[in-house]
């Protein structure tokens, strides 16, 4: 090694100490202190000079060191000139690995400037270990990203010059159509709204719209984050390096052919174990291994729910029963609840009249239900709730009482249940006694229509007499009836 630099320098002096450590060492000032066959028998020189040494100074060392050396493959002026050209964004330079972190590796790129390639842009996958992607003391191709003259640090990228050679292989997977292993890397968003996934295949950009990226619309992308999916190419433009795939393709085809398989196999009343992909209104989409089936939101609980979430959630592992097949539609329906939990089992243990302690679970303007057994409501009509007129139930019950109720009904083909809060005979009474009071109002009008022709009537006809005994009966016939 040739250290350059004042005898005086502390730096050179420094310098010096360094080199000795590795290799033979020595110490110049300038071109002049250079001899014949110092340099004799060593197969490398290294060169380096203190921070205040003039340029042209080390540029005449290195123009003798040329001469004295008398190689015509070697001249270490070129080689000066050569480190001393700068890089710029994009370029492509050979380097050789001389350091390898767990998080980066140093490259020496033949500058002044050092180069590094950070993690994420020597492979796509953060996993990898960088040891396994490059070695040591090997010359690779990288391409400059960023050029950091401040730090004297170079930025480098592996995975793009990997990407774009591989720009041919992606090509020649678009027109045979076969799937390629990529990897998720990132969620292409706009305003906070997801437009598809970047991915990366054996280094190169793949692009994979929203509409592509899933079977069905309006499932979350987050789950694919950093996974690694099977894709079809479905667009290349090698101009721009533009590169489209579908994940969704794939799927559709594996799944045609499970669909298949599944269909020459499927019988009603069969279980399944499947996994909630999706939820809507109106019930839940569980895969069953490829293939998509529906439980309806009736389907899900014996209960009354609103909405399929209220018993499961997407990701539940369920198990199902098969309902009805539609093979040339696609359709598979499922079932959820179980018979054995159904409620209307319990029901069957009682009479009609059996009395309950019930909450009002709900109010309707026809009438409110009331809970009697778990899971089990049965309707309290309007007619049902008190022996005088009811024209607003709310008035009469809040949800949360609890009121004391009678079975009178059980409907087992349409599933339902009458219930009254009247002791039994009270609305019987209740009807006799309205009837009695309409009856006797009735004989007192009439009685009142008669008085006028009674009066008007001479006292000497025979007739009268006679008519009030025919009154009389007519009033014990209202009073019986």
């Amino acid at each position: 090694c040739v250290v350059i630099g004042g005898h005086n320098s502390s730096n050179t002096a420094k310098l010096k100490e360094v080199c000795e450590q590795y290799a033979p060492t020595f110490r110049i000032e300038n071109a002049g202190e250079l001899r014949l066959g110092m340099l004799t028998g060593y197969q490398k020189v290294g060169v380096t000079a203190g921070a205040s040494t003039p340029y042209p100074v080390i540029e005449e060392v290195l123009k003798r060191m040329s001469e004295m050396n008398n190689v015509n493959e070697f001249n270490f002026e070129q080689e000066l000139e050569e480190s001393l050209r700068p890089v710029h964004r994009g370029q492509r330079v050979e380097g050789t690995v001389i350091e390898i972190h767990p998080n980066e590796v140093v490259v020496d790129i033949g500058r002044k400037q050092t180069g590094y390639v950070p993690m994420d842009e020597l492979s796509d996958d953060p996993t990898v270990n960088p040891a396994e992607t490059v070695q040591l003391n090997e010359t690779y191709t990288f391409q400059v990203i960023k050029v950091e003259d401040e730090k004297g640090m170079v930025t480098l990228s592996r995975k793009r010059v990997a990407g774009e050679a591989n720009l041919e292989e992606l090509m020649a997977a678009y027109e045979s159509g076969e799937p390629v292993e990529a990897l998720i890397t990132g969620i292409s968003k706009k305003d906070g709204v997801s437009k598809g996934l970047v991915a990366t295949v054996k280094g190169a950009r793949v692009f994979i719209p929203g509409g592509q990226a899933t079977l069905r619309r309006g499932e979350n992308f987050d789950d694919l984050l950093h996974t690694r999916q099977m894709i079809q190419i479905t667009k290349v433009e090698k101009e721009r390096k533009s590169v489209i795939g579908s994940i969704r393709a794939v799927l559709e085809q594996e799944n045609a052919q499970k669909r298949e398989e599944f269909f020459k196999t499927v019988e009603v009343g069969k279980e399944y174990t499947g996994v909630v992909k999706s939820l809507t209104n109106y019930g839940a989409f569980v895969d069953l291994g490829g293939v998509d089936g529906m439980v309806h939101v009736s389907e899900l609980s014996w209960k009354r729910i609103h909405n399929p979430s209220e018993v499961v959630k997407v990701g539940d592992e369920i198990t199902v029963f098969v309902k009805a097949v539609d093979p040339e539609k696609g359709r598979i329906s499922l079932g959820y609840r179980k018979d054995e939990e159904n409620p209307w089992n319990a029901i069957k243990n009682y009479e009609i009249g059996a009395e309950f302690e019930a909450p009002i679970v709900s109010v309707t303007k026809f009438g409110v239900f009331a809970r009697i057994l778990p899971d089990l409501d049965g309707l309290v009509h309007l007619s049902e709730l008190s022996t005088e007129h009811v024209d607003d139930p709310s008035n009469f019950v809040k949800v949360g009482d609890v009121v004391k109720v009678r079975l009178i009904g059980i409907d087992e083909e349409r599933q339902r249940i009458s219930l009254s809060m009247l002791a039994e005979g009270e609305k019987e009474a209740a009807r006799a006694a309205r009837k009695e009071a309409e009856d006797a109002k009735a004989e007192e009008a009439a009685a009142e229509e008669t008085s006028p022709v009674e009066e008007a009537a001479p006292v000497e006809e025979v007739e009268a007499p006679v008519e009030e005994p025919a009154a009389e009966e007519a009033a014990e016939e209202a009073t019986e009836e």
